[in-house]
């Protein structure tokens, strides 16, 4: 849980970071449509940021598939060790042959 908190966090801040870096795109075009004397290394830095951006948001979602698919492993195998303590007391319970003994009856019924 917390490490899904976390990456909530990141993914906040990635977002944030996303009108920055199209306000950055955006820019970079006006300079190659208006013939910048560099506008083919801002092309490639551009190209290169967008690169780098689309990377990130896919490595991103893949984290969070695994944090989630993560977490719902560790519900079951929380939910089956509940599961399994239960059993086992009620097993302690029917293969108890203490019935057997005649002491106590009035407790036991």
């Amino acid at each position: 849980e917390a490490l899904i908190k976390k990456h909530e966090d990141f993914e906040k801040s990635l977002a944030a970071q996303e009108e920055k870096i199209k306000a950055l795109d955006e820019f970079a075009s006006k300079l190659i449509e208006g013939q910048h004397y560099a506008a083919e290394d801002v092309s490639q830095r551009r190209a290169l940021l967008l690169q780098r951006r689309n990377a990130l948001l896919e490595k991103s979602a893949m984290r969070r598939a695994t944090l989630e698919a993560a977490f719902k492993l560790m519900q079951f195998e929380r939910d089956c060790d509940e599961t399994n303590g239960w059993i086992r007391g009620k097993l302690k319970f029917a293969n108890d042959d203490s019935y057997l003994d005649p002491t106590n009856l009035n407790g036991k019924v």
